[in-house]
């Protein structure tokens, strides 16, 4: 890294590089190569989360353990639900508040987002809780549920989770110049972040949904513990 900003530095110096070139320099040279490391880092950190949580499946379990093992799992839940509808309101409210001050361009793009985001978080407060368990549900019933509401959040989360990267590409198409040969640098850099966030996206979403299918499985084959 030493290395590569005495380089850009001396170019920078003879004027062999303008601004913009300098940037695309910056962002290629030191960006990428050293953000792969960053994505390994955040898969290794996706992969030991996912090895704490749920512990407590076993492959029997009572009714009433399983009953406290959803009840925990409708918990965790409810706080993320809560915590992405608190995020999609003050995204919705920045990108309002950014269209009020700045006379930005895309602003019917921006507006669809803003409206994505309160249509989210509207249907995550009426519809994105987990199913109550009956009170005299058997078993089977238990697991059968439990299996279906993990799908479900799994497919919830996934579709919130894409919805993340959009006012950061906005601001990226946003800044490019209206005009003249310039503009097409600030597109490369928007187009190397679509590629980098998608790309992050979707390893978390692959990771979440293996674990959702490990869940799913171990759930298909427990079996109800019999208590004296």
């Amino acid at each position: 890294m030493t290395y590569a900003f005495i380089v850009i530095s001396g170019l920078r110096a003879d004027h062999h590089l303008d601004s913009h070139q300098i940037g695309f320099v910056i962002f290629t040279w030191l960006v990428l190569p050293f953000g792969m490391p960053v994505l390994s880092g955040l898969r290794a950190a996706m992969i030991a989360a996912r090895d704490k949580r749920e512990r407590s499946l076993e492959g029997e379990m009572s009714p009433r353990e399983l009953v406290l093992q959803y009840a925990r799992f409708e918990s965790r839940t409810r706080y993320r639900n809560r915590t992405d509808i608190g995020l999609l309101l003050v995204a919705a409210a920045a990108l309002a508040g950014l269209q009020l001050r700045f006379a930005m361009p895309f602003g019917a793009f921006a507006s669809g987002i803003e409206i994505v985001y309160l249509v989210a978080a509207a249907y995550l407060l009426l519809h994105g809780g987990v199913q109550k368990l009956s009170p005299d549900a058997d078993f089977v019933s238990l697991r059968n549920i439990y299996r279906q509401e993990l799908a479900c959040q799994h497919q919830l989360r996934s579709f919130i989770l894409w919805l993340w990267p959009a006012p950061v590409l906005f601001a990226f198409y946003a800044s490019a110049p209206g005009a003249g040969t310039v503009s097409s640098m600030p597109m490369v850099y928007a187009t190397i972040a679509a590629v980098f966030l998608c790309f992050l996206v979707a390893s978390a979403n692959r990771e979440r949904n293996g674990h959702v299918r490990e869940l799913t499985g171990l759930l298909c084959r427990m079996r109800e513990r019999r208590t004296l």
